[in-house]
């Protein structure tokens, strides 16, 4: 087994589009070894969705335009869940308690033609949080992205902010993990 010196309870899954949405698999499906997860403009796919047992609580957090029309907010029929519905089924298997922490984060950038909401729910099982970053007007970008296609949120950039959520988060120290078990084969 070869050791390349990194920490493997601090393995963490992101991507964007597709990227997002096979980070949701992961998490549905390998929860015991990676410590947190991102998607920006990702949701679930149903057949994920409908087969998502996870093994353990998983921080996930989501950044997402009201805007995008490739990845609709609201969802699309057979192809995607609603980020509501997404953020729901993860704050539900968190177990998280109590009402969710709103924060309307300062409109740095006026001519970007969005603002965003924060939602953060906190009280939930072994600390994992959900957070959801609601890009008002958005479309299907990388907020903070020097590239602009479409409406691209300047309030907030989303390496930062992605950084700052993992960070947090590690697996359990009990957890063993050797190089061939970051290979294993994943089925959908």
């Amino acid at each position: 087994v070869v050791d390349y010196g990194f920490d493997r309870n601090k393995i963490y899954a992101c991507g964007m589009s597709n990227g997002g949405i096979f980070s949701y698999h992961l998490a549905c499906n390998l929860s015991n070894k990676i410590a947190a997860i991102a998607s920006v403009t990702g949701s679930m796919v149903p057949g994920t969705f409908e087969k998502c047992t996870p093994s353990s609580s998983i921080p996930v957090m989501e950044i997402h335009g009201t805007a995008d029309d490739v990845v609709a907010y609201g969802g699309t029929t057979n192809i995607s869940l609603p980020v509501d519905s997404v953020i729901t089924f993860w704050s539900n298997h968190n177990q998280c308690v109590g009402p969710f922490l709103k924060e309307n984060l300062p409109n740095t950038n006026s001519n970007d033609q969005s603002t965003v909401e924060k939602y953060v729910y906190k009280d939930c099982d072994t600390d994992r949080e959900v957070w959801l970053y609601k890009v008002l007007g958005g479309g299907h970008t990388w907020p903070g992205a020097i590239i602009s296609i479409g409406v691209t949120n300047q309030d907030i950039n989303a390496n930062e902010e992605i950084w700052k959520f993992f960070k947090r988060f590690s697996l359990p120290k009990t957890n063993k993990m050797c190089i061939r078990d970051r290979l294993a084969r994943v089925d959908f």
